[in-house]
């Protein structure tokens, strides 16, 4: 019998991003990556389950939080993917609501 594999886990960008980290809803400034200066963040997909409560903010390091998705957004529930192609210069911080699941996709240093 023929060994299953998964195809996704053996896929390479373009641009050398081939890791990714679950983030869970309701979670305040939760590091993504490896928390160091050059983690390269490609991509958030965001999953909508409540559009009333999923708002989404990113952060560098103590910077501003940039705004990434309101609540109440236009296409309402479902998925959502921000393209992003960004080098942090500190430490990428998230912060989800409820209503909100995502996946980051990215080049993650070890913090070396």
């Amino acid at each position: 019998m023929a060994k299953r594999t998964q195809a996704w886990s053996k896929v390479k960008f373009s641009n050398g991003a081939d890791q990714y980290q679950v983030i869970s809803n309701n979670v305040t400034n939760s590091t993504i990556g490896a928390g160091a200066s050059g983690d390269y963040l490609d991509a958030l997909t965001l999953v909508v389950s409540n559009a009333s409560v999923c708002s989404v903010s990113l952060r560098d390091g103590a910077g501003n939080a940039i705004s990434l998705l309101p609540n109440s957004p236009g296409g309402g529930i479902g998925p959502y993917t921000i393209p992003l192609g960004l080098a942090a210069v500190n430490n990428w911080n998230i912060t989800m609501n409820t209503g909100v699941t995502g996946l980051a996709t990215g080049l993650f240093r070890d913090g070396n």
